[in-house]
This record gives C-alpha cells, structure tokens and sequence, in this order.
C-alpha cells in the first residue's frame, strides 16, 4: 500500500472523498456496512473470502477508492492469492446477493446496491446478528439499510425481523442450510 493507514485501521473511519463526484457517494449507513464486514473477515469473525466481497479486484479497489479514499488502498493484493480467496466464496453468497438485487428499491442507486447485497450477504455468513456481522450499532440500522436499498424485500419481512431466517427462506433453503446461525 502507498499510504500508511492500515487497511483495518481506515476502514473504521470511513470517509467519502470530496472529489468523488455526488452520485458516486455512498451514503454513511452503507460505508458503514461495508467497513464492518471488511474489518470482521479481517478479524476472523467473517470467512476470509469476505475480504474480496466477491467481486473482481478492480471492482474491490473502485469501491475501496470511492468509499475509503483516506485509506489508500490501491495497490492490488497478487493475483494468485486474490484468486484464491475468490474461489473460496461459497455459491450462496452469489445466489443471496442475486436475490437481494432482484429487490432493489426504485430509487437506490444500483451500484451501492450492489455494494449493499455484498455487505448483507457477507455478513449472513457470520455466526451472530446481522446487524453485528455488518458492524453496524444495532437493528434499527439494519432495518434503515435494507428499507433504503431493498424496500420491497423490507415490506415483505412485515417487520418481522430475524433477518437471516427470512433471507433463507427467500432463497428457497433449509433453516439448517450454511448461512450464520446468527438471528435478527
């Protein structure tokens, strides 16, 4: 890395760069949701796939200069262990981020959507709460993120709640399937 903020460390403070044109902003609950599930695969509490978000390394290194400019996080990881960690991203990680953008709200932006069903998908594979596994402070703001970003799937929660069971049952698996055992 050119700067010398450590990759954890910056993404505790997420900043969004003056300079990035306005509707490339993400808004602070998603850089947060972003920033929890990076910091907890890097601490243990995520699969370490989830460090890549599934996504290609220059898709990862976009949205890491868009949402984390202070980090400097530009210099990409080699290619042979990027792609190790990518090849250890389980399907259902693809199959729910797929299900939560065939949900997206009207007005989200479909590039911090995208972003947004990573983050949820990643931290469903997390053993506790949801809104714990995305490092956001508790249920209300989960329940802001997916109202802002997959209104319709939040309507047909009902407020129920218990997120993790509701996205297993989206995806048609059984409540034992390997999604975390974590409920919110």
């Amino acid at each position: 890395m050119t700067g010398t903020i450590p990759f954890v460390a910056a993404v505790l403070l997420p900043t969004v760069d003056p300079a990035v044109p306005v509707e490339l902003k993400p808004e602070p609950l998603l850089l947060a949701a972003l920033a929890g599930v990076l910091r907890n695969a890097q601490d243990g509490e995520l699969p370490l796939f989830v460090r890549t978000l599934g996504m290609s390394q220059p898709a990862l290194l976009r949205m890491a200069g868009c949402c984390f400019p202070a980090l400097d996080y530009h210099e990409p990881i080699p290619e042979r262990k990027y792609a190790a960690l990518l090849a250890c991203t389980p399907p259902e990680f693809h199959r729910l981020q797929a299900r939560l953008l065939a949900q997206r709200g009207a007005d989200a932006d479909p590039c911090h959507a995208d972003w947004a069903a990573r983050a949820l998908a990643a931290a469903c594979l997390g053993q506790r709460f949801l809104w714990q596994d995305l490092g956001l402070t508790g249920r209300e703001e989960l329940e802001a993120l997916l109202r802002r970003y997959f209104g319709p799937l939040y309507v047909r929660n009902g407020g129920r709640g218990q997120w993790k069971p509701f996205l297993m049952q989206e995806l048609g698996a059984a409540p034992a399937a390997r999604l975390g055992a974590g409920f919110v």
